[in-house]
């Protein structure tokens, strides 16, 4: 009996029994190096055994371990799993140091749950990267060895899901590659993200108020639902710092506070919408740029931005900011469009550039509701300042775009590099460049087209520098321009005729004078419909020395005189509503319009010219001429001409314009030359001739 015990025992020190799989039978075993048990670990016994690896340097392990086993991982080092395949149904649990997989699919761990304690971690490793999903379900809390953080993955990309991970503790990822969980569950726990990498997830699950911090790298979240909590008054806090937020589906944060640090992106896939419904806190000095593909979009429902924060649009996507309050606040859009709507009020020191150095076009939507105000002293509004080929377009159908700043170029500057171009449509709202000019373009090209609203400046500029031959085009069809005593200018190089660069086309609205100005730009009269633009002196005097040219007319209103003293062509009507049109040249030939309120008071003519010649069917007309009252006005009251060219006309026929009687009195056609008189009586169709 000792022979055979002593056979078996030789047989135990060498061959092949020592090399065998070691079957720990219900039995719990530590190692501390890995080459005890080098070629693997079962467990036959239905009693559930752990294994535990406690190492203090780093090892790796290529054992296959199977049965009824657990495995454990102490101590400080990182422990390897190399690439054999292991079945155990134990679970894993990790207490000390590192357990990192190697294998690209699930296989480097078996099943049951991982658990991961305080001050230890899981380095994933490129796992999830091949065909198959990593379906164990992972429990994890704490900050990791050394806080480098409790889940790593310092191998490739994942392409697929790793299975639900719930939160035990305040619990921290650090990604130098991608992580793509299946589900977060917070469980009532602070969820933070760090490293250059990115973390994915499909839904942050069941969130209750929990905190999520997303420090650095990318945070994509994946469900086209509510990513941070779609749970009535449970308000999740997310605090952004440094980081990617992308949105893959069109997802609507409703009960999400986002407080957002340093340089922070946002981004969307192609086609979808992400709303930020509630809260949104751009902390100073922080950086929000919007880099999302074109089709999508970003909204941001209520938000602030408090001092020298910054918003970009970079990404050819659509922005909305809605109920939005910014305080000193820097704004650029190079590529995409922003929407400002209503609620948002926007304060800055600094410049608010569109189309600032990107290759892209760019667009601004400036709504009912929507305030911008730049107070600085160099604070400007700013197109085209890009040396790059670029398009932008404002759209301003409502709000308030004040300037306190800028300088000589211009408070509101459009189009200011050579190669860029500008079209601003203006159908509302208001514009207020308080004490520096309103510049159409300084080197590019512009359109301006003013159809509704109220724009006021000292001056109004076509061309503000003397570089590039870009057209300043301004067509104006309604609203109110209110120009002060810089009048309506462009740089002197591009007034010649030979190269001109700009076209004033007038075809309605008002331009009113805040003060004495004067023009010497050509200009094109265009309502042919009878809409034609007013020009309203209010008690000052305005100065046009250009060529008033097209089938269109004008209109005159305010107290002041309207000089007009270029050799005008226009042939549609002019209509004089109160002070004093003068035409220093010839007359152009269209009917003259004189309402009868404006021939009450004193003596001095309503209309002065050099010389009186009407095409065929013109002549003078008296609106509301049934208001007449002889009674009320000198015999002096009438058209002046300074001197006697009547020659050319046969017959002037003196009409009210709704066909009513004009009533009696002594009107007079004053010759300065000669001093010859023009009479009539009372009665229906005069015909004036001249003797």
């Amino acid at each position: 009996m000792k022979k055979l015990l002593m056979m078996i025992g030789a047989a135990l020190s060498v061959g092949p029994l020592m090399a065998a799989t070691l079957d720990l039978n219900g039995v719990d075993k530590t190692v501390t190096d890995v080459s005890e048990i080098a070629d693997g670990v079962t467990n036959s016994s239905d009693t559930l055994a752990t294994l535990t690896f406690n190492i203090s340097t780093d090892q790796t392990y290529s054992g296959v371990l199977s049965g009824n086993l657990k495995l454990a991982k102490s101590g400080t080092g990182t422990l390897t799993l190399g690439s054999a395949t292991r079945t155990y149904t134990g679970g894993t649990q990790v207490s000390g140091g590192i357990l990192k997989l190697s294998s690209a699919n699930q296989d480097g761990v078996g099943s049951g749950v991982i658990v991961i304690d305080d001050g230890a971690a899981m380095d994933f490793n490129g796992c999830a990267t091949g065909s198959a999903h990593f379906t164990v379900p992972i429990y994890a809390s704490g900050f990791g060895p050394d806080g480098q953080g409790a889940i790593l993955n310092s191998g490739a990309n994942h392409t697929k899901e790793v299975s639900d991970l719930y939160l035990n503790g305040d619990t921290t990822v650090n990604q130098a590659h991608k992580i793509f969980f299946s589900r977060v569950w917070p469980q009532a726990h602070t969820f933070r993200i760090v490293g250059t990498g990115e973390v994915e997830n499909w839904v942050y699950q069941n969130a209750n108020g929990e905190d999520i911090y997303i420090e650095n790298g990318t945070y994509t979240s994946y469900y086209a639902g509510n990513a941070f909590g779609s749970y009535p008054n449970k308000s999740t806090k997310a605090y952004l710092r440094n980081c990617l937020v992308y949105g893959r589906g069109t997802q609507t944060f409703s009960n999400s506070e986002f407080n957002i640090e340093g340089d922070c992106r946002f981004g969307v896939a192609n086609n979808c919408t992400n709303t930020y419904a509630s809260a949104v806190k751009v902390k100073p000095e922080a950086k929000v740029t919007f880099q999302n593909i074109a089709a999508t979009t970003v909204i941001f429902n209520n938000s602030t931005w408090d001092a020298d924060s910054s918003l970009y649009v970079t990404g050819g996507g659509n922005v909305v900011l809605k109920t939005c309050k910014a305080t000193d606040t820097h704004a650029r859009i190079g590529k995409g469009l922003l929407t400002l709507d209503n609620g948002v009020k926007w304060t800055s020191a600094s410049n608010f550039v569109v189309s600032a150095n990107y290759d892209g076009n760019s667009t601004l939507n400036i709504n009912e509701g929507c305030e911008i105000t730049l107070t600085g002293g160099n604070g400007k509004f700013l197109t085209g300042n890009s040396n790059n080929t670029t398009l932008t377009t404002v759209n301003q159908t409502g709000g308030t775009l004040r300037v306190k700043g800028g300088d000589w170029q211009g408070a509101l500057n459009l189009s200011i590099w050579p190669k860029t171009e500008t079209i601003y449509n203006m159908e509302g709202g208001t514009i207020v460049a308080e004490t520096q000019p309103i510049s159409m373009t300084a080197d590019g090209k512009c359109t301006f087209n003013f159809s509704g609203g109220e724009i006021t400046t000292t001056r109004w500029k076509t061309k503000a520098r003397g570089a590039g031959s870009g057209l300043a085009t301004f067509n104006m069809t309604g609203g109110r321009l209110n120009i002060g005593s810089g009048g309506i200018w462009t740089y002197e190089y591009w007034k010649a005729t030979e190269h001109p660069q700009y076209a004033f086309n007038l075809g309605g609205g008002t331009i009113r004078a805040t003060a004495n100005f004067s023009s010497d730009l050509d200009m094109n009269l265009t309502a042919a419909s009878g809409t034609n633009v007013t020009f309203d002196t209010q008690a000052s005097n305005i100065t046009l020395s250009g060529v008033l040219s097209g089938v269109g007319g004008l209109q005159k209103t305010g107290t002041g005189t309207l000089t007009l003293s270029g050799a005008n062509t226009y042939s549609g009507v002019t209509t004089v509503k109160g002070g004093m049109v003068a035409f220093s040249q010839a007359y152009p030939g269209g009917d003259l319009e004189i309402d009868a309120a404006t021939l009450a008071g004193a003596s001095s003519p309503v209309v002065t010219m050099a010389s009186l010649a009407f095409s065929s069917g013109k002549g003078v007309r008296i609106l509301n001429a049934d208001t007449l009252d002889t009674a009320t006005f000198g015999d002096a009251k009438a058209i002046a001409v300074s001197t006697a060219q009547i020659a050319s006309v046969p017959s002037l026929t003196l009409v009210a314009a709704d066909g009513t009687t004009i009533p009696g009195g002594r009107w007079r056609l004053k010759l300065s030359a000669d001093g010859k008189t023009l009479k009539f009586g009372s009665c229906e169709g005069l015909t004036i001739s001249f003797y």
